[in-house]
């Protein structure tokens, strides 16, 4: 199933190209690694994907597979947190799962499996502003795995966890897409692990994002 379709699609700011998509899609089961420098667009693109940034021209068609008949439902990952710094992780945890639970996001198998092989538990009376940086992505990571979705976006997942949590990490996302129903984008500076089975390249360069085999 085709989850995202772009058609001629571009984005500008002020009077300057930022890039375009003349055509491509995002298919159940692809798993693509989006590689942009600095400054090229890769926030903004994330953005049109998961339906908060509505700033683009052309054509964008998204489709759930799990809520038939709406717009994909996408779970992001993000590469830095604008969480209230001053929440309890465990008040953030609690929350976020009841959100999901409200709207039938919640993966119930998962929350306790999760928090248990991130060993989340040490962090739960802590407030979200004191967490490390591998130990926010730990958190917010568990949040983006429990969240039963269509799309799967990893920006920079890797960044700031320790070898042993990278391994970890990796093992639970293949764990959430070994189904293929849902689709993977991740974004990394440097290579990803083979593990993650990667299907194909988006790279954005010179105004333009280039699709190709992941090799």
């Amino acid at each position: 199933m085709r989850i995202l379709e772009f058609e001629n699609l571009g984005v500008t700011r002020g009077r300057e190209l930022l890039f375009r998509v003349e055509s491509g899609a995002i298919e159940s089961g692809q798993r693509i690694w989006l590689k942009a420098p600095n400054g090229s667009g890769k926030s903004t693109f994330i953005g049109i994907m998961c339906g908060t940034d509505l700033k683009y021209d052309g054509g964008l068609l998204s489709n759930s597979a799990i809520e038939p008949g709406k717009p994909a439902v996408c779970a992001l990952l993000p590469e830095h947190s604008a969480l209230n710094e001053k929440i309890r992780v465990s008040d953030l945890i609690s929350g976020y799962q009841s959100v999901l639970d409200a709207h039938g996001r919640l993966i119930d198998t998962m929350p306790a499996y999760l928090q248990n092989e991130l060993n989340i538990e040490e962090l739960l009376k802590k407030s979200f502003g004191v967490l490390s940086k591998g130990e926010r992505k730990r958190v917010m990571l568990s949040l983006c795995l429990m969240t039963r979705s269509d799309l799967l976006i990893l920006d920079e997942a890797f960044d700031g966890l320790d070898e042993n949590y990278r391994h970890i990490a990796t093992k639970l996302i293949g764990e959430t897409l070994s189904d293929n129903k849902k689709a993977l984008v991740a974004t990394s500076h440097t290579e990803l692990p083979s593990t993650l089975k990667l299907t194909t390249v988006w790279e954005i360069s010179n105004q333009q994002i280039m699709v190709s085999d992941y090799e």
